[in-house]
């Protein structure tokens, strides 16, 4: 559903420093007219300790924290003066906490286990408001999450090993479901319902393994079926049926592989006649 937050481009920023072999001690890189660039600890030839980038007026853009060469610790990255990421690293490896802020502000929160996201990415909005939540566990979505608009509800999303696996529930502006989709592997699979503002069912959907399967039905809010549609292999196979809101049958028409075989049929009292055909006695 989402790409890692904090991956190889985030990486890129934090390019390793080089050794110097035998070096114990403050190293500083400076540009050809003498700005500083860089300062960072060193001991025994590796970064050790704190080392720290700077823009050419002297502020800093990035703070990291070495063990050994490696990064061990938080990691920052500073735009104009203000901390705009956060990321704990520990053996070199992203592992704790990520953070992104817009404006002073939390925009994103991640958590990591050995390089891999593991626990809930958060997003919010620049104001604070929550737009998504994404549990993950080895580097994978899984478990459920949650899509907000205006800091509400919107989509429910249940994950399993990165696919979808179990219900996708979108909701209404008034908190009720307004569609069930229910997921297995990644594909649809089982019964759909869909709902209207008020949460009435008024459609259901058969599916397996991503196609379209067995009847598809309409209803009315009030629960009168009004259209019955089989399917087989994602196409409509068998008899359409539609009905009036007082459940009696109007209109049929037969399918076979998504294609009509017959004309469209129009129940009347003595039985069916063609759409578009009168009677003779209506001649």
């Amino acid at each position: 559903m989402a790409d890692d937050p904090f991956g190889p481009q985030f990486d890129a920023k934090f390019a390793a420093l080089d050794e110097k072999p035998g070096f114990t001690g403050i190293a500083e890189d400076r540009d050809a007219a003498g700005v500083l660039l860089r300062r960072t600890d060193y001991v025994a030839g590796l970064p050790q300790g704190v080392s720290e980038a700077y823009a050419p007026d002297g502020s800093v853009i990035q703070r990291a924290r070495y063990s050994a060469g490696l990064l061990d610790g938080p990691v920052e990255h500073y735009e104009s003066g203000a901390l705009v990421q956060r990321v704990s690293f520990q053996a070199g490896l992203k592992h704790g906490p990520a953070e992104r802020f817009q404006a002073g502000v939390l925009v994103q929160r991640a958590q990591y286990k050995a390089d891999l996201l593991d626990g809930v990415v958060e997003n919010y909005g620049p104001d604070g408001t929550p737009l998504l939540t994404l549990p993950h566990l080895a580097g994978k979505p899984h478990g459920r999450a949650v899509v907000y608009e205006k800091g509400q509800p919107q989509a429910l999303l249940d994950y399993k090993d990165g696919v979808l696996d179990g219900d996708l529930i979108t909701i209404s502006p008034f908190g009720k479901p307004m569609a069930r989709l229910p997921h297995v592997a990644g594909q649809k699979h089982g019964i759909a319902r869909f709902y209207d503002l008020d949460g009435n069912p008024v459609r259901e959907e058969s599916w397996v393994s991503g196609k379209l399967e067995g009847e598809t039905r309409e209803y009315l809010p009030d629960g009168t079926l009004i259209k019955e549609q089989p399917f087989r292999e994602d196409k409509l196979d068998g008899e359409v049926v539609e009905y009036n809101h007082k459940a009696k049958e109007t209109f049929r028409q037969r399918f076979r592989e998504g294609e009509p075989t017959g004309p469209k049929l129009e129940k009347t009292t003595f039985g069916h006649r063609e759409v578009g055909r009168k009677d003779e006695d209506e001649k």
